[in-house]
Order: C-alpha cells, then sequence, then structure tokens
C-alpha cells in the first residue's frame, strides 16, 4: 500500500507539474529503499535474478532523479 500511496503521489506531481523539491526526495529515497529491500533479498537466495533486476531498475529512477537537476522543481512557494 505505501508503494501505491508513494507511487501516486508521484504521478499526480508529474500530471500537475508540480515537482518540489520535496516530491524529488520523495522519488528518491523511496526508489533507495526498495533497492535495499531488493539487494537484501537477493543476497538471501529469494528469486534473486528478479529482485536483483529490481534493485538495478530502482537504481536508474535515482540517477534518473539526480541526473534531473532541478529541472521542473517548483519554488514557488
Amino acid at each position: 500500500m505505501l508503494i501505491v500511496v508513494i507511487g501516486g503521489v508521484l504521478l499526480a506531481a508529474g500530471i500537475r507539474k508540480q515537482v518540489t523539491h520535496e516530491i524529488r526526495w520523495l522519488g528518491m529515497a523511496g526508489a533507495a529503499g526498495l533497492t535495499g529491500i531488493d539487494v537484501s533479498y537477493a543476497l538471501n537466495d529469494v528469486i534473486w535474478d528478479v529482485y536483483l533486476l529490481d534493485a538495478v531498475a530502482e537504481t536508474f529512477l535515482i540517477i534518473l532523479w539526480l541526473w534531473s537537476g532541478n529541472k521542473g522543481i517548483n519554488n514557488r512557494r
């Protein structure tokens, strides 16, 4: 459920073009948390290939967030 909420918030912010620094951090932190879970499961041999592939995808999302810099960030308060 938590992943659905995070995804919904990120989707809504993207559609409304209201991405703030907090939304950006939510995206990166959510992806980092999921990466940690995936790596943990992969190291414990729980369908490791699927979790490892997901960890790579989540890491790619973090890289995209970092690469985007402040593009599209709404700085209005």
